[in-house]
């Protein structure tokens, strides 16, 4: 007992040894801790020197963590430079090409070189020589769909690409074969008679089978239904076969016609001022009759061209009701109906000048118009008046006029007073025709300084064709204008003849932008039934002057007296051509050369005569005309008779 006693007392003592041991580890673990967390700034707060070499040993590891980040930091941003470089270069590095087109028609070469990219972005060339394969071979179907388009079905198209040279060299081969030609043309559809023939819409066996003549043969085809009383014609389907070895284009067309319809009802809005019987009077069918297309757009016309509009809309109901009865509606928007116009003029031989003109498109509330214009300029002062009754009688517009004049030129000096009353109409959108009754009541000093009166009753008729546009500067198309009108003196003189004039003018654009035109004019003008020195002075023809041969005096391009008078004569012809430029969107320059003579004889007995100007001139763009500035000099000037040369500033082109 006692023993085990003294045994348990020892590892009573050793336990109690144990846990000071440890007591004193914790202590100075906790000791170190706290030096740890007081030394984390890098600085020696304590003179202990496990601390101090705790603290450089934990210094030494952060530094190069550091670095390490530094240099890591350094070779990434100098990785990412030399590779954004390289992308750079190889994103700058292109394939410059030239492109040749060889073989292809000459209609087909501005459509082939706006399709194919391979000329139209040339400009932008590719990164590699592959993609400029590549690009080469996409054109490839659109090349081919251009010249299917022109009838070429047999086409064999090949491209050679060189690029060991630099720049790069592309040439696209084509060998177009044949144009093929139309063959049978069938059109199908119920009721068959309301159908026209392949011939009616310009679709015959033997013509280039083109896209462009089929497209129009479609919408021939349409139209033509559309104004024999099928609105609702409709094309349910289509067939091309180009067979190659006719060289022929087969055509198929399947039609619903649609239902036959007739003219319903029409409503009118958006009146204020004008009355609905003119809108009623202009349109141009009537209730219950078949439907025409055409006489929705003969109707609108119309209307635009009254002047009180500016906005017209002409439909027909979406679908008829079961009678075939289609309603009609016509939307209009009405515009200020009275207009102002002043314009200023100068030229070497006439001196400044200045016009003016008011008008009112709805004078009585019926779309009538009255119009008043005065000109005044050295040689001429002049006033008239003009009152227009639209649809006076069916399509006829009845015009009543007067006007008052003095002229004082070389060849004359004459006062006037003109009244009369036409009867006019338009047979077409683009032709016009007219005639009615005038007199003149004048009295003229002619060179040779007698006076006479003369009271001349004439009876004019005229027509005139015009398409050409636009409107204020034509730039294609044509014009034509004729007139004829017998006189007879009142006032004892007892003088009979008749009088003709007629005048054309064309515009040919030289480019496919209109930017450069060439314009000609052409006139012939003779009187007949009397003598030259029976027609008073004043209704004889001349030449010369800004509206005539420019380059020459006003009126003074013919035969002078002794005095170096204009004499006048029985004809007259007169020619001109301009090459117009359009340079910026404002601004335009022109070359021309003017001929032209007053003759003696009522049929000029020689053409070789004539009196030749030619000059420069500018053009101002404006939203009512071109400003026109002329030079013009005489190409055989006579002594002490032309100036050197002349100058005109007007508005409107020459013709």
């Amino acid at each position: 007992m006692k023993d085990i006693g003294k045994a348990g007392n020892r590892r009573r003592e050793t336990g109690e040894r144990r846990r000071k041991n440890e007591g004193r580890r914790r202590e100075k673990t906790q000791s170190l801790r706290e030096t740890e967390i007081c030394c984390t700034d890098g600085e020696i707060c304590c003179q202990d020197q496990a601390c101090l070499v705790s603290t450089a040993r934990r210094r030494i590891p952060d530094t190069m963590h550091i670095f390490k980040i530094i240099i890591s930091g350094f070779m990434l941003t100098m990785t990412c430079l030399l590779v954004g470089a390289g992308i750079g270069n190889a994103q700058n590095r292109t394939t410059p090409y030239t492109a040749t087109l060889e073989g292809a028609p000459d209609e087909a070469k501005e459509a082939i070189r706006m399709a194919a990219d391979t000329f139209a972005r040339k400009d932008s060339p590719p990164r590699t020589a592959a993609l400029l394969r590549r690009r080469v071979a996409a054109d490839i179907p659109a090349i081919r769909s251009v010249l299917q388009a022109l009838g070429y079905f047999k086409t064999r198209i090949s491209s050679t690409i060189d690029t060991q040279t630099s720049p790069a060299k592309v040439t696209i081969h084509i060998v177009p074969g044949p144009v093929f030609r139309m063959g049978n043309v069938t059109l199908t559809g119920q009721p068959s008679e309301v159908l026209p023939t392949p011939k009616a819409i310009h679709l015959t066996s033997g013509m280039p089978a083109t896209a462009a003549s089929i497209r129009a043969g479609e919408k021939s085809m349409l139209s033509r239904l559309g104004s024999q009383g099928y609105p609702f014609a409709r094309i349910t389907s289509r067939d091309v076969v180009a067979d190659h070895a006719r060289g022929k284009v087969d055509i198929s067309w399947d039609i619903d016609p649609g239902p036959l319809c007739v003219f319903g009802a029409t409503a009118i809005t958006g009146l204020e001022n004008v009355e609905s019987g003119f809108v009623q009077r202009t349109i141009s069918w009537k209730e219950g009759k078949t439907f025409n297309a055409t006489a929705e757009n003969t109707t609108s016309t119309a209307l635009l061209h009254s002047g009180l509009f500016g906005m017209v809309r002409v439909e027909h109901a979406s679908a008829p009701d079961v009678d075939g009865v289609l309603p009609m509606s016509i939307e209009v928007r009405e515009r200020v109906p009275r207009t102002v116009k002043a314009g200023l003029e100068y030229a070497t031989d006439t001196g400044p000048g200045a016009s003016f003109s008011w008008e009112n498109r709805n004078a009585l509330h019926q779309g009538e118009l009255l119009r008043t214009q005065a000109q005044i300029n050295a040689m001429l002062q002049q006033a008239n008046v003009r009152l227009t009754f639209p649809a006076f009688f069916g399509p006829w517009q009845l015009s009543t006029e007067g006007s008052i004049a003095q002229e004082d030129t070389d060849a004359y000096t004459s006062r006037s007073i003109t009244s009369g009353a036409l009867f006019e109409r338009n047979m077409t959108p683009w032709l016009r025709t007219g005639g009615g009754v005038r007199y003149r009541l004048n009295r003229v000093e002619g060179s040779d300084e007698d006076e006479e009166t003369y009271g001349l009753l004439s009876f004019p008729v005229f027509a005139g064709i015009i398409k050409a546009a636009p409107l204020l500067d034509f730039d294609s198309g044509w014009t034509l204008k004729g007139e004829v009108a017998p006189y007879q003196d009142t006032l004892g003189q007892n003088i009979t003849f008749v009088k003709s004039r007629i005048q054309g003018s064309t515009y040919l654009p030289l480019v496919s932008s209109k930017k450069l035109v060439l314009a000609l004019r052409g006139v012939f003008g003779t009187i007949g039934g009397t003598g030259l020195q029976d027609i008073p002075a004043d209704e004889r023809f001349y030449a010369g002057g800004g509206g005539s041969v420019r380059g020459y005096a006003y009126q003074n391009a013919g035969e002078l007296d002794d005095d170096d008078t204009p004499i006048g004569g029985l004809s007259a012809i007169e020619c001109s051509a301009e090459l117009r430029s359009k340079l910026t969107q404002s601004l335009g320059a022109v070359l021309f050369i003017d001929g032209g003579r007053a003759f003696e004889d009522t049929i000029p007995q020689s053409m070789t005569d004539l009196f030749w100007g030619a000059g420069v001139g500018l053009r101002y763009f404006t939203p009512i005309g071109p400003l026109r500035l002329d030079v013009a000099f005489p190409l055989e000037q006579r002594e002490d008779v032309d100036s050197a040369f002349q100058i005109y500033i007007s508005i409107g082109q020459a013709f």
